[in-house]
């Protein structure tokens, strides 16, 4: 049986794909100050997480 996807594409790394573009298409679409505000907040986040929880 063949495959339309490409050998060491799985249906979970195509998917992922398409939603790192999706993602990617509304961060274009957000303004500087909007892109910092949440950089610097996922920022935080990590820093408070546990190194286990980051794993």
């Amino acid at each position: 049986m063949a495959s339309s996807a490409t050998p060491g594409q799985g249906p979970q790394r195509i998917a992922s794909k398409r939603r790192w573009r999706r993602n990617w298409a509304l961060r274009a679409q957000m303004s500087p100050e909007s892109q910092a505000h949440t950089e610097a907040k996922a920022q935080a986040m990590l820093a408070e997480m546990p190194l286990h929880e980051l794993r």
